[in-house]
């Protein structure tokens, strides 16, 4: 039984030292391999809290190793509020370019964050900048109450005229009616659009792309 145990303890003992070489092996390997060079892209992102009066809005330039970030604008700002200044303020939700929580300007076009790519020249820093034409909450945060008093003026549901009735002819006609008003009804609402509304009204209500 001693021998046995002495056995064990001999191949246990060879197959640590085994195991210690191979780790040392890929260790020396990893170090060895030549390291990306860094690439530092700047951010220069409008700045203004409402909690500061006295300071006027102002931009702060972020530099951003694009190895260690997504590629979408999205991911720079996540990264910036995460690891660098967590005081820096912009919406985000759905990161599918659908909710439009995300809408800025960036690089001088209003767009999501979450849908556009960063610009991968470094010799040249992105601006973001809130939506324009609107008021500023904060930061990268434009105030949305004028938006939603308008869109909830408009009405902007399936409304019945019979006064609660069952009338099982207008259903019918109802749905109809929705099946062929699908189109407009899948609008996602992206609130970046607004902000191309005083333009489209000054140039006679024009279809534009901004």
């Amino acid at each position: 039984m001693s021998r046995e145990m002495q056995l064990f303890k001999l191949c246990k003992g060879a197959f640590g030292q085994a195991r210690s070489f191979h780790v040392a092996a890929v260790t020396n390997a990893a170090a060895a391999e030549p390291q990306p060079a860094t690439r530092l892209k700047t951010f220069s992102i409008y700045r203004w809290n409402p909690d500061e009066p006295d300071k006027k809005p102002y931009m702060q330039d972020y530099p951003v190793d694009l190895n260690a970030c997504g590629p979408m604008v999205l991911d720079a700002l996540i990264k910036i509020k995460n690891e660098v200044d967590p005081t820096l303020t912009f919406r985000r939700s759905c990161r599918e370019g659908i909710c439009g929580s995300c809408a800025m300007n960036i690089g001088g076009v209003n767009t999501l964050a979450c849908i556009s790519k960063i610009d991968t020249n470094t010799g040249k820093s992105t601006k973001i900048y809130p939506l324009p034409h609107m008021y500023v909450v904060k930061d990268l945060v434009p105030d949305m109450n004028n938006f939603y008093k308008q869109y909830k003026s408009i009405e902007p549901w399936l409304q019945r005229s019979d006064d609660g009735k069952k009338n099982l002819a207008r259903c019918n006609s109802c749905c109809k009616a929705l099946r062929t008003g699908r189109s407009w009804m899948d609008c996602t609402n992206a609130f970046y659009v607004l902000a191309v509304l005083p333009l489209v009204q000054a140039i006679g209500g024009m279809a534009i792309n901004i």
